[in-house]
């Protein structure tokens, strides 16, 4: 009689991602924070969002298509402020 354990998967069966392509690194956004006038905190909480569709460009050379502006408060110091931010959709864009 064989006394040898039998197993379900042959000894040449691999482990683990396949090989092909290797996976791209993720993708990295790197943006400035609002930051408190009056205390730098970032920890600032949005109160309202104005939008407004505004196509343009930035003195840096930067395209956008609206101006987005938030009433913030500041959670450490109490403060209020506006934040104001330009971002771009290339669908909006018109030339």
């Amino acid at each position: 009689m064989d006394t040898t354990p039998t197993t379900s998967h042959s000894k040449t069966t691999r482990r683990g991602r396949p090989r092909g392509r290797k996976t791209d690194p993720p993708q990295r956004i790197t943006r400035d924070l609002p930051r408190c006038p009056h205390c730098a905190s970032t920890q600032l909480r949005v109160l309202a969002t104005t939008r407004r569709s505004i196509a343009g460009t930035l003195a840096s050379g930067a395209r956008y298509t609206q101006v987005v502006w938030q009433r913030c408060r500041c959670g450490h110091c109490g403060q209020q402020s506006m934040a104001r931010s330009y971002p771009f959709d290339p669908a909006e864009w018109r030339e």
